[in-house]
């Protein structure tokens, strides 16, 4: 998943517009507007996984990756990558080691209303972080590790996809405006407050 933002051609004529008497004015005020709107991005794409998924803002936050902008390049991109997320950052009861493998298994919800039981499962210490195993055979070992679906899978809905951009955008024109006016209020060139386009 790669979501890019860019200013559209009415944005960038207004920004040469109006600062086309400060030198690199209009790319630092659109690079400056693109990564304010990718910080936004970012959490608006957590908070949609979030709606969906058993799963902490944080861990989500964690595996989306940023590509800023900057008045040369005025392009800024949010990537998600295709790394699992540890099966133990879902909603997983008991979520702490007792000792002993849980009788009646583990109980597991990764998508809100739909949750199961792992029959086999049990919980481990490895590494600082608690994990989901299940072993593979009768034998204490080997064990696997279970994950849930990586924030790409997550994120894979057109109805989704469609909001996040939508959203990009609406806060892109807000993040232009914003910046533009802040330019010209420091260069002593204020004419007021810059309309939203």
């Amino acid at each position: 998943m790669k979501i890019s933002i860019v200013a559209d051609e009415r944005q960038m004529r207004r920004a040469l517009s109006e600062l086309s008497h400060i030198k690199n004015g209009a790319g630092r005020a659109m690079a400056s507007a693109l990564n304010r709107t990718l910080t936004g991005l970012k959490s608006d794409a957590a908070k949609e996984v979030r709606n969906s998924y058993i799963i902490q803002h944080k861990d989500v936050l964690r595996v989306l990756k940023t590509t800023k902008a900057t008045k040369t390049k005025l392009v800024a991109e949010l990537k998600g990558t295709y790394d699992k997320i540890s099966l133990s950052k879902f909603r997983v009861t008991p979520k702490r080691t007792i000792g002993v493998r849980p009788k009646k298994g583990l109980k597991v919800t990764v998508k809100k209303n739909e949750g199961g039981r792992m029959q086999h499962g049990f919980i481990a210490t490895v590494g600082g972080g608690v994990q989901v195993f299940t072993r593979k055979g009768k034998d204490r070992l080997p064990i696997k590790k279970h994950f849930g679906p990586a924030v790409v899978q997550m994120l894979a809905s057109d109805e989704v996809d469609a909001k996040i951009q939508r959203q990009a955008q609406e806060r892109l024109n807000k993040n232009m405006a914003h910046e533009i006016d802040r330019i010209l209020q420091g260069h002593g060139s204020g004419r007021g407050k810059v309309s939203i386009f």
